[in-house]
This record gives C-alpha cells, sequence and structure tokens, in this order.
C-alpha cells in the first residue's frame, strides 16, 4: 500500500474553553479523499482514526443511551 500525504491538516480547538485562547483538541487530516481524527498520545506520538469509525462509536453511544433512557422509563411506570 502506497503511502499518501496529507493534503491537509485542520486544527479543532474547544470553543468553549474557560481559557482566552482556545485549546487544540485534535486535528482532522485530509489524505486523498478519505478524513482522519489525529491525536497527539505523547511527544512525537500520534493516534490516526478514521472519521466514520469516530462517528459509528459516538452513534452506537447516543443509541445506546436512548435505550438505557427508555428502559428506565418502562420499569418506574
Amino acid at each position: 500500500m502506497e503511502k499518501q500525504r496529507v493534503v491537509k491538516r485542520v486544527s479543532i480547538r474547544n470553543r468553549h474553553s474557560k481559557y482566552k485562547s482556545n485549546p487544540r483538541v485534535f486535528d482532522v487530516v485530509l489524505i486523498g479523499k478519505r478524513v482522519f481524527f489525529e491525536v497527539k498520545t505523547g511527544k512525537d506520538q500520534l493516534e490516526r482514526i478514521p472519521f466514520e469509525d469516530v462517528i459509528e462509536q459516538v452513534e452506537s453511544a447516543v443509541l445506546q443511551e436512548q435505550h438505557t433512557q427508555s428502559s428506565q422509563r418502562t420499569t418506574a411506570t
């Protein structure tokens, strides 16, 4: 598999931070037509995760929470 070069890197910042300069949380990296989140895990170490994996996990967490809340309402009545 050939290594594709990063087309664009965009810093994602916490706009609701209590700090005057909004801290960088992670970067969004575009490589070809793919989108990745890139997080610094240590000195000179980065972890890159595909955007679709993040979306899938967020949607799963939301559905699980909705199911939990629905079950709690059913048992409370």
